[in-house]
């Protein structure tokens, strides 16, 4: 009943300056405001680096190569590999990486040049493959002849749209050297297969898309394996010892069941004699300069704060000559020091309370305002994709309330010190 009493005192003190109340907490709510969306921005252009990596599941992904000095220690990123690292705790799936270069796609009439890049039938268990088909289905589990189309192919192709594409076949034209795994050399062969669509994604401009995504497929890697191409793999497999059955892999991904389960994997795969690289290494240069920026930010942000709280002293040292007598009344009547303290202390808090929600409120305001201009210049420019340049997450909100508080508390302990020394016969007689 005491603390609601001294809660209830505080509002009515803050209320009788209603004009300087409210310049002060104005003041504050434009600190946290600013505060709020300067790191909200931070946050928002790194979650747009990060989402596109993390829609794929790429952030799981561990790159596999053959240690430089495989040909002597004997390791070879082969099948046999493949399954040492399927056999390992917290792993999803591995598979090689395979890529060919302008293979034909033909549907009727209409023929167009693709880059296929292998994927693993395994990927339809995870979640992020829904977010990146625009139209149809992944891969089935079966060894069925299977293709999903970018949806740029697609439309070369001559299809209307992404799902006039799905449930129809193509003829997958590709020439080049081969193994023959008789001789254990190479042979040019002229493959076609035809493949039945069974999804159309829209292909993003980075990883292993690259600049050729608008016209990509995806092919399953059981026959990716078996149509020709002069790839990657097979020369250096030639240039190290002239047998391709032999080189096995230029590269492996392997998939962990989560990003936490990375860097263990790395270690055991570093640990058996083959070099690794993971997205989560590559982007840790990428989020130490996000932390240098959100810190930069959140000191700028905090200046402005402080600049409020020294309006908050200043409205609460004019409270306190204001309120002299009353103060002297308090204590004639049995306040103790402590509890004019914290009378004080708790219109500070009021203050940086109210400014600290109005300030919420102002952020998401501005926000808005500049998603709107951000969103209208990039759709001048061509950039169809919504874009969201800011990032609220609950943590911020919480914090930036949080430190409004704090500040408005910290800057009332001078004025509520001062309050609690006045000698109450000196303020009655003063009174």
């Amino acid at each position: 009943m005491r603390a609601w009493e001294l809660f209830r005192q505080a509002i009515v003190g803050a209320a009788r300056a209603r004009l300087r109340s409210t310049l002060t907490a104005t003041g504050i709510a434009i600190g946290c405001g600013a505060l709020v969306s300067m790191v909200a921005f931070a946050l928002g252009l790194q979650e747009q680096m990060e989402k596109p990596f993390r829609q794929l599941g790429l952030l799981n992904d561990i790159r596999v190569s053959a240690a430089r000095d495989d040909a002597a220690s004997g390791e070879r990123l082969d099948d046999a590999a493949l399954a040492k690292f399927r056999a390992l705790a917290g792993v999803k799936y591995a598979y090689p990486e395979i890529r060919l270069a302008d293979i034909g796609v033909e549907h009727g009439p209409q023929k167009a040049n693709a880059t296929a890049i292998a994927a693993p039938r395994e990927a339809g268990l995870t979640d992020q493959i829904g977010s990146l088909l625009s139209a149809g289905e992944y891969f089935s589990l079966d060894d069925a002849p299977q293709i999903i189309l970018s949806e740029g192919l697609a439309t070369r192709l001559g299809f209307e749209n992404a799902a006039a594409a799905v449930d129809q076949s193509v003829v997958v034209t590709a020439a080049g050297l081969a193994t023959d795994e008789h001789v254990g050399q190479f042979k040019f062969e002229n493959k076609r297969v035809e493949v039945r669509i069974v999804g159309v994604f829209e292909a993003p401009t980075f990883g292993p898309f690259g600049g050729r995504g608008a016209e990509a497929a995806l092919i399953p890697v059981d026959l990716m394996q078996h149509l020709p191409g002069l790839v990657e793999s097979q020369l250096g497999a030639m240039r190290r010892e002239g047998d391709a059955a032999a080189g096995g892999y230029r590269r492996v991904i392997v998939r962990a069941e989560s990003p936490a389960e990375v860097e263990r994997i790395a270690r055991e795969i570093d640990a058996a004699g083959f070099h690794t690289r993971t997205m989560l290494s590559e982007l840790k240069d990428a989020r130490a300069a996000f932390l240098f920026i959100k810190s930069l930010l959140t000191a700028v942000g905090s200046v402005a704060m402080i600049i409020a709280g020294l309006g908050i002293a200043n409205t609460l040292l004019m409270t306190v000559l204001e309120r002299y007598e009353e103060i002297g009344l308090y204590k004639a009547i049995g306040a103790t020091d402590g509890d004019v303290r914290l009378l004080f202390l708790s219109e500070a808090a009021v203050l940086g309370l109210v400014g600290g929600v109005l300030g919420l409120a102002l952020a998401g305001v501005v926000c808005w305002g500049l998603q709107w201009a951000i969103t209208a210049y990039l759709r001048s420019e061509g950039v169809e994709r919504a874009v969201d340049a800011f990032a609220f997450p609950w943590w911020l909100l919480t914090g930036g309330v949080a430190f409004s508080l704090i500040v408005s508390i910290i800057s009332g302990l001078y004025p509520a010190s001062r309050a609690a020394r006045v000698e109450p016969i000196e303020a009655l007689r003063h009174g």
